[in-house]
């Protein structure tokens, strides 16, 4: 069970995502470069899909274009789930047809919330409808998106939940995003976790991460 959102801030242009998996390996999924953009790979997570697409859309290729000629390599391609968000708010995903059911997306102008392994599609459109109307930070809009879905999705996975914090450009762990030099590498967050048993066994780990321009 994983889910995740990306999405990009209309006013100061910062880019992010945020993700919730009953997997561990939850730190590999989100990556942004600041004035790039921002992607989420999971589902049989080929991390490549992450710097390689960074990489295309900082050359100026599409996100369509860039996810495009990604997955036309990847032998795996129809279990991958991947999402790509360009800094001038454009998007591409992909759903592969062997992705556990529920499973899917949708991406508009600026986001692009996915998910597979859940109870209806109504998780990850309920993380979009919530983002797109949210209020705060870039960070606090998709931890919210992230927190609202919660009540739609499902998994018979017992676990442990974790959380981790938001960052701001080349920056440690931190509860806020904040302007911090450009790195020359993608953005990604430190983690900090915690285990806790909830009543219902449900397993969750949570991560969001962040990216602003340098201000000039």
């Amino acid at each position: 069970m994983t889910y995740s959102i990306i999405g990009r801030d209309e006013t100061s242009g910062e880019l992010g995502g945020a993700v919730q998996s009953r997997a561990f390996g939850v730190g590999m999924c989100a990556w942004a470069r600041p004035g790039v953009g921002a992607i989420a790979t999971q589902s049989f997570t080929e991390r490549s899909y992450g710097p390689r697409g960074l990489e295309l859309l900082a050359a100026g290729v599409a996100p369509v274009d860039a996810l495009a000629e990604l997955a036309a390599a990847d032998e795996q391609r129809d279990f991958r789930q991947v999402a790509f968000l360009a800094a001038d708010g454009r998007t591409a995903a992909h759903t592969g047809a062997a992705c556990i059911p529920d499973c899917g997306h949708v991406n508009r102008d600026g986001l692009s919330a996915q998910g597979n392994m859940l109870a209806s599609p109504a998780v990850w459109h309920a993380a979009a409808d919530t983002f797109a109307t949210a209020e705060g930070t870039l960070a606090e809009r998709l931890s919210t998106s992230a927190s609202k879905a919660t009540p739609s999705r499902s998994t018979s996975f017992g676990g442990c939940t974790g959380l981790r914090r938001p960052i701001a450009d080349g920056a440690t762990s931190t509860s806020t995003a904040t302007s911090a030099k450009k790195p020359s590498s993608p953005a990604r967050p430190a983690c900090r976790r915690t285990r806790s048993r909830s009543p219902a066994r449900s397993s969750q780990w949570r991560g969001t991460i962040s990216t602003q321009r340098q201000r000039s």
